[in-house]
């Protein structure tokens, strides 16, 4: 374990890529929050600025090190969603959907940024812009007055969730480039927190936490042998990658919250990555669960 450096009294990491580039928050001398963006490996500590506001906050980081996020902006309560060029230099306003305020939650590595923002009506809808943080392009929703997206893959898919016009809090998922945001059908009032490159989604329903192939095919974890069997529950997730493997956290043996991996064994026979039903058996055959530390993937905002 290596000891990052700081910037100041308290520092966060919120992301990190596959240089080992760490974005996150920090606490300067003067009390104030603002976005940092390390090296490869996590070597030194860069403080990304604002966009003239005291406060700005760093959610991802992709892997040209072009982190994300929001600022406060200059002589205003309002917070803007970000992008930085290659390594964190030059924050970039993305401004709004013709409201006051607009976050980002994530960015792929072609640059494309999601979030969400205020409309000129004064609701909220998720947000797509194109390649290299260029242009904000409304993502709508599901019917209902509101949508928020959490995070995209390589191919642009976006997962979040939105109202539907019944008034419920559904889960949804879009295609190539954040086209034709759609239900991911897993019942009840749901979340996606995020999404892989084999379109796999993670998230919830209700309180359960569950993994969706790309076609359907929703697997409530709580329900896996192995997470009852060794003493797991109030499973929360936080991220997956592409190999399907979750990082979370719950109570085990009924202690306090401990962080957990939970992946493939060395002898599982991967599934197609949709996974049809007669594929389930052995998707929950190869599931294990690891104790250990998880990582942050990302920083999910939920209003």
């Amino acid at each position: 374990m290596t000891e990052l450096d700081t910037l100041g009294a308290y520092s966060y990491p919120s992301a990190i890529n596959d240089s080992g580039q760490i974005a996150g928050i920090f606490t300067t001398a003067r009390g104030v929050t603002h976005a940092f963006s390390t090296g490869r490996d996590g070597v030194g500590m860069t403080d990304l600025g604002t966009l003239g506001g005291r406060f700005s906050f760093a959610s991802d980081i992709n892997n040209s090190g072009q982190v994300v996020g929001g600022s406060y902006t200059t002589g205003t309560d309002s917070i803007h969603a970000f992008v930085t060029d290659a390594n964190g230099i030059g924050m970039r306003d993305l401004g709004t959907l013709g409201g006051t305020y607009s976050y980002a939650n994530a960015v792929n590595n072609s640059g494309q940024v999601v979030g969400y923002s205020q409309t000129a009506d004064g609701q909220f809808h998720s947000f797509i812009t194109g390649v290299g943080g260029v242009g904000m392009h409304d993502l709508g929703t599901l019917g209902g007055k509101y949508s928020f997206a959490n995070s995209i893959n390589e191919h642009g898919q976006v997962v979040g969730y939105s109202e539907t016009a019944e008034g419920h809090l559904q889960a949804f998922i879009t295609n190539a480039n954040g086209a034709g945001m759609t239900k991911l059908h897993v019942g009840g009032n749901s979340i996606a927190v995020d999404i892989n490159n084999l379109g796999q989604v993670l998230g919830y329903s209700g309180d359960d936490a569950f993994i969706v192939g790309a076609n359907g095919g929703k697997i409530e974890l709580s329900a896996l042998d192995v997470i009852m069997e060794d003493g797991w529950s109030n499973i929360h997730v936080v991220a997956l990658n592409n190999h399907g493997q979750i990082v979370g956290f719950g109570q085990h043996h009924n202690n306090s919250n401990e962080a957990f991996l939970l992946s493939f064994t060395e002898d599982t026979v991967f599934p197609a990555p949709i996974p049809e039903p007669q594929t389930y058996a052995m998707l929950l055959a190869g599931l294990g669960l690891l104790g250990g530390i998880a990582c942050r993937k990302k920083t999910i905002k939920m209003s």
